[in-house]
């Protein structure tokens, strides 16, 4: 039993180095690619370089297309590594993305060590491996899909252990509601 338990935190470890190595090469040497990921990284760039946070725009125009919660995002992210004056750099644009899929990551790893079924854990784990692995440019997916996941693991939990929520449990989903929708907006 503990034999077995090292060797599934074993393998959770070297799939994690793994997936850094992967993620520090896409974080440094990949230039943003698509037309979302350019987007994103160029709003907040405007509004790191102009200093109007509460006003995103692209090539000076209004945009008010999404929440501006992953600009904000990466424009602090940019003024911490980048500094203030600077653009922002790939690292800075994707670092949000990255700190979430990891947070998806563990989360999914605790909540399979919740359930009584030992192949649970590792089974949520490498399942959290394939949008991680994707998850390779700015996008809003992975912060919006950590903080959706109280609404997801709420209710398996309910229905796991048969009883009805407690009033915190009940808070939790709701504010998990409101926060994924806060970060990507109700248009998807």
């Amino acid at each position: 039993m503990l034999s077995e338990k090292i060797t599934r935190n074993r393998l959770s470890l070297y799939t994690l180095f793994a997936l850094l190595m992967l993620w520090s090469y896409f974080l440094f040497f990949v230039p943003t690619f698509d037309l979302d990921e350019s987007l994103y990284r160029r709003v907040a760039e405007e509004m790191k370089l102009n200093g109007q946070l509460w006003k995103p725009t692209w090539d000076g125009q209004a945009l008010n297309h999404k929440p501006p919660i992953l600009y904000w995002l990466i424009a602090l992210t940019s003024w911490l590594f980048d500094g203030p004056l600077k653009p922002v750099s790939i690292f800075s644009a994707r670092l949000p993305s990255l700190l979430a899929s990891l947070g998806i990551l563990f989360s999914l790893q605790k909540m399979g060590a919740r359930f009584s079924k030992p192949w649970i854990a590792p089974g949520l784990f490498l399942t959290a491996l394939f949008p991680l692995i994707t998850s390779v440019s700015v996008i809003f997916d992975p912060l919006q899909t950590l903080l959706l996941l109280p609404s997801l693991f709420i209710p398996t939990l309910l229905f796991a252990e048969k009883r009805k929520p407690t009033t915190q449990e009940e808070w939790l989903w709701i504010l998990s509601l409101f926060a994924g929708t806060a970060v990507k907006g109700l248009n998807g």
